[in-house]
């Protein structure tokens, strides 16, 4: 089943996380996420839907809906990299990319612009940019690798994760936060 629950995507398992772990912290979450959305799709909404609040975290995590219409790797970068530049000149926001979940191959497949490219691009953007990298799709490799089935983590067996899924993504983000030791 498809994640219809709000309270089960990965932003409010992170939510409820950080507010676990600093409790004497207030945590407020916005969601400007548009499923079916792609990175140039956040890039028109990006003053509306994230600069004009000026937070103090910005998760990026869009490279799923990549289609041939949108381009190849090279356009995907060059959209990303606006978009990650407009955040560092606008806001004071700590930016966190995110690589994605696997998913499995389908008809609406880039042939332009294999996932696994856009996940490169995703690494290397945050080496470059000098932003947080929550690299998920590497957690995603190791459970293919050690022979788990990835359809049992895709909630519509093609992208989509399921609620396990999601906590990954919510695991992967909390470490991040440990790691840089991120006192809010």
């Amino acid at each position: 089943l498809e994640i219809t629950d709000a309270r089960e995507c990965y932003l409010e398992k992170f939510r409820l996380k950080l507010i676990e772990k600093y409790q004497q912290t207030s945590v407020s979450t916005i969601n400007s996420g548009i499923a079916g959305d792609s990175i140039c799709g956040m890039q028109k909404r990006l003053y509306r839907d994230v600069i004009r609040y000026q937070p103090d975290l910005i998760l990026i995590n869009g490279s799923l809906n990549w289609g041939e219409e949108q381009g190849d790797t090279e356009d995907y970068r060059r959209v990303l990299v606006q978009v990650v530049k407009a955040l560092k000149e606008e806001t004071k926001g700590d930016i966190v990319l995110m690589t994605p979940n696997m998913v499995l191959p389908s008809s609406f497949d880039n042939k332009r612009s294999a996932l696994e490219e856009r996940v490169e691009v995703i690494r290397g953007m945050a080496e470059s940019e000098e932003v947080c990298l929550a690299d998920t799709y590497k957690v995603w490799e190791a459970y293919q690798a050690a022979g788990y089935p990835l359809k049992e983590l895709l909630s519509n067996e093609l992208n989509h994760p399921t609620v396990t899924g999601h906590e990954m993504y919510a695991v992967v983000l909390m470490q991040l936060m440990e790691e840089r030791r991120v006192s809010l």
